[in-house]
């Protein structure tokens, strides 16, 4: 089976095509911002691809992105500013403090009435009229994607799903972004700030992947490995060092090949 392995960098594009018999032939060609698929698909053919982007990680660094509304529990709007205190002195300020960069606006960030306690247990069910109200005023102030992270979703999902789906409802293809879905962990912060990453990358991310769209698509993630072109469309913010993580893994291959338990490698 013809297989073609495709690294898309922010210059060139490179493929190696592996053809049935297993010839490998070469390719390097420039890079394309305006349609980055294009080359790819130029120089793929149809069999197989295996592919390692840093597509999503320019995106994130030039800031070419989503417009994101955030939507969190009552009492959580500022979770992105608090972040995580680190100073030995608490209260000890920093003489020149710099305001952080963040992925959603101040005014794209929404509160909702509901709460899930740490075992998952509906505290304050959610109100359809509410959600559906916050979602339009999110909407209509700009927001082009959504990212949602509620107090111990990963406990109990089921009001990040009711949101999404109240979205999908009233904002056919409008992109969403489930904290649960994207970072299953607790704390808020870590998992809130992936998700609004993740809701940051989905239409630039995923719109590309549908162009290559096949069959037999594999991407790698920033932790190495490869998931198909679906779930990687779907979740984006797993793909930020896709291009580094190859790169890592194929010199750790090649050092144990040439017998060095100790190397280091420069991309």
């Amino acid at each position: 089976m013809e297989t073609a392995a495709v690294d898309v960098g922010s210059s060139f594009t490179d493929v190696i095509r592996r053809d049935a018999s297993g010839r490998l032939t070469f390719a390097k060609l420039p890079s394309e911002s305006a349609d980055p698929a294009a080359p790819v698909l130029a120089a793929a053919g149809a069999g197989a691809l295996r592919h390692g982007t840093t597509l999503g990680l320019n995106a994130l660094l030039q800031r070419k992105g989503a417009r994101v509304g955030l939507i969190v529990t009552k009492g959580f709007r500022d979770v992105l500013n608090l972040g995580r205190q680190s100073r030995r002195e608490l209260y000890a300020m920093p003489p020149r403090a710099a305001t952080p960069d963040f992925l959603v606006a101040e005014t794209l960030r929404a509160e909702i009435d509901e709460r899930i306690d740490a075992e998952g247990r509906v505290v304050t069910p959610l109100d359809d009229a509410e959600a559906a109200r916050v979602i339009r005023r999110l909407v209509a102030d700009g927001a082009e994607a959504l990212a949602i992270g509620l107090l111990f979703a990963f406990r109990n999902p089921i009001h990040e799903h009711r949101l999404a789906a109240i979205a999908a409802g009233m904002f056919p293809g409008l992109p969403v972004s489930e904290s649960h879905e994207v970072d299953p962990l607790p704390r808020e912060f870590e998992r809130i700030a992936a998700t609004a990453c993740d809701a940051f990358l989905r239409p630039t991310m995923g719109g590309y992947l549908r162009r290559l769209a096949r069959p037999d698509l594999h991407v790698m993630r920033s932790s190495g490995g490869l998931i198909d072109g679906a779930e990687a469309a779907r979740q984006p913010a797993r793909l930020l060092l896709s291009g580094p993580a190859a790169a890592a893994l194929r010199a750790a291959e090649a050092a144990r090949a040439a017998g060095c338990p100790d190397a280091l490698s420069i991309d």
